[in-house]
């Protein structure tokens, strides 16, 4: 027992010993090195973690941001639409217009709508001095009323000039859809279109695929989900939930008015950020952290280990620190860079030269006039509630040409805005654009859509718009080119074509339907080599382009094989004029290979009426046995369907 005592009482006495040899001060000295350095990694780390931190928080901003500008940019064509056709019918309705002109207007720019901006659009709607009209033709039964549908319900509830309608399910198409309605100044008409939800949903779910752990969310003003990168939480109404996620940050947006926030829920924590959308509605942008902390949590340990193993590493885990410090800011700065997007719209008077801004959006500057005195002495911008009377129009254009775009662009876009040619320019079409690059070298397109003529056929009013068309152009265009485009004549392939013009039919737009060859086309390649043969085709391809419009449907086929839809071409007679200017550029083609050899086709037509069903194939099968009537003439030549 004695032994066993003394034993331990020298154990105790051996490790005293040891310390004291070590000395008091160098014992100080190394518990010293140890706490500065804990305290020195402490700090390095908890400046990791506040970084990564904002890291978190910015990327959501940012998501929220991104979000709301696409939805906002995806939204303005509608919200574009309703505000012009508000100041129209609010105009009509001040000079006493009938009914039946106010509907013809309707009519005229749902069809502008469809066939220049968006031809997916419904057109446009409403209820107008007491009657419902419809600019798609629409019909209802005998027994609807306006009065009862939730479109203007809402808006009399609001009882603002816009109105976004809360979302609803087409019974018919199983598409999620919305409503944007503008009030008229007699305080009981309203103008509405329909807007699809599809890519709202579509921006929502790349938002919660951005980064791991992430949630992306639209929510109106009532928290009903509008859009989810999860599907299933599609039409729930979060602030009804009491212990979802969802309804706990509808809570914290909607009731508390809060818009950057951390919320705890069961084991996860979440950095959110709401960002208000128009209409009322916010984007949310929700992160889980602990995805995005493991990192910096797993070399937290590991430096903690390093230290007690060694003091050396400590320089090189601090080194590591501020490493990954500058790398996260330097993240954070580049999250913090985004991109504006700004968009215009003028209603211009040609004939009287003044012009009225009808829409100006904060996100989007191109062609922005400063506020005051023009040369003229009248005022060009004005930014108000109301809308402001612009004289001299073509005079402050032409200095918006010279203010707002780069250098290389500034000749090409004053020809443009020239309201003197633009009768010769759009002769026969509706709407023209040109392409150039701002002040800040941004892709921007302008477009001319033509509102009204005179009973001489010439433009009286147009619309001027702007629109931003730089990511489209350097990240989209090329790869829907590729898709949708015959890479050897530039024209529509043959899947691009027929879907174009199955769309138009389903629009019941009547046009004219023609199928065509190159007469001889193989004894060309067997005398003259393919790459002649190659020629041959893109030169009929040119032909096409110089003889038919814009907007008609051009497209190859295959091998020597083409065909146009040209919608509004519905008789033998306008037809006969556009075939005789397409057998003219034919006539003109000149192969030098192929000597004084010409360039022949055989030309088959056929009608679509606007009337009843027909499919692509049926237009094809009648223009094809036309063709081959036409073959058994020499030359160019035409047969047509039924004659």
């Amino acid at each position: 027992m004695n032994s066993k005592n003394d034993d331990e009482n020298f154990f105790r006495a051996g490790i005293w010993e040891a310390l004291v040899s070590l000395g008091i001060r160098n014992i100080l000295i190394a518990l010293s090195v140890i706490f500065f350095t804990v305290v020195a990694l402490s700090l390095g780390f908890y400046a990791l973690y506040s970084s990564v931190k904002e890291s978190i928080s910015l990327r959501s901003e940012i998501n929220a941001r991104q979000f709301s500008k696409d939805f906002d940019e995806y939204l303005l064509t509608g919200l574009n639409n309703i505000k012009m056709a508000s100041y129209t019918v609010d105009t009509m309705l001040k000079s006493s217009t009938s009914s039946d002109e106010i509907r013809r207007y309707l009519v005229q720019a749902s069809d502008n709508i469809k066939s220049s901006i968006d031809s997916d659009s419904t057109g446009l709607y409403g209820l107008v001095n007491d009657t419902f009209v419809d600019g798609s033709g629409w019909v209802p039964d005998a027994d609807y009323d306006p009065r009862n549908r939730p479109w203007y319900q809402e808006t009399m509830e609001n009882g603002t000039p816009i109105t976004f309608v809360k979302p609803y399910v087409d019974m018919q198409t199983g598409n999620y859809m919305m409503t944007i309605t503008g009030l008229l100044g007699d305080g009981k008409s309203v103008i509405a279109t329909d807007v699809g939800l599809r890519e709202v949903q579509d921006i929502t779910e790349r938002i919660g695929q951005s980064v791991p752990g992430c949630i992306g969310m639209v929510l109106d003003n009532s928290g009903g989900v509008v859009a989810h990168s999860d599907r299933q939480e599609l039409e729930r109404e979060y602030l009804e939930e009491a212990n979802t996620l969802g309804g706990l940050i509808a809570r914290k947006i909607f009731r508390d008015n809060n818009t950057q926030f951390e919320v705890q829920f069961g084991e996860s924590s979440y950095m959110v950020y709401a960002e208000p959308l128009v209409g009322g509605w916010v984007s949310v942008s929700a992160m889980d952290t602990a995805e995005l902390f493991k990192l910096p949590r797993f070399i937290m340990q590991f430096s903690v280990v390093v230290v007690l193993l060694s003091i050396v590493f400590i320089f090189i885990i601090v080194a590591k620190i501020a490493r990954r410090n500058l790398v996260t800011q330097k993240l954070n700065m580049q999250l913090s860079s985004v991109g504006a997007i700004y968009v215009s719209i003028y209603d211009i008077d040609v004939s009287g030269n003044t012009c009225c801004e009808i829409c100006y959006h904060s996100l989007f500057q191109v062609g922005k006039i400063s506020s005051g005195q023009d040369r003229s002495g009248t005022v060009f911008a004005g930014r108000g509630g109301d809308f402001a009377l612009i004289g001299d129009a073509q005079t402050g254009f032409f200095r918006m040409a010279e203010e707002s775009t780069a250098e290389s662009s500034r000749k090409s876009l004053r020809q443009f805005v020239d309201f003197s040619t633009l009768n010769e320019r759009m002769n026969g079409v509706n709407t023209i654009t040109e392409e150039f690059l701002d002040s800040g070298n941004k892709w921007c397109r302008g477009r001319f859509v033509v509102e009204k003529r005179d009973s001489d056929g010439r433009i009286s009013h147009v619309l001027w718009l702007v629109e931003s068309i730089d990511r489209e152009k350097r990240n989209r265009e090329k790869l829907r080119y590729l898709a949708e485009t015959d890479m050897m004549t530039g024209i529509c392939n043959r899947g691009t074509g027929e879907r174009k013009v199955s769309a138009m039919l389903m629009e019941k737009q009547c046009g004219m339907f023609i199928l065509f060859d190159i007469d001889k086309f193989k004894t060309v390649n067997d005398s003259f080599g393919h790459q002649v043969g190659d020629q041959v085709i893109t030169s009929v391809a040119g032909a096409m382009k110089n003889t038919f419009r814009d907007y008609d449907v051009l497209m190859r086929l295959g091998g020597d094989e083409f065909a146009v839809f040209a919608p509004g071409v519905c008789s033998v007679d306008k037809a006969q004029m556009v075939i005789s200017r397409f057998f003219h550029n034919v006539q003109t083609i000149r192969i030098p290979e192929m000597g004084d050899r010409s360039v022949y086709v055989s030309v088959g037509a056929t009608f679509y009426d606007g009337s009843g069903e027909v499919t692509f194939q049926e237009l094809y099968e009648q223009a094809d046995g036309c063709t081959y009537m036409s073959k058994k003439t020499v030359g160019n030549a035409i047969t047509y369907f039924g004659s």
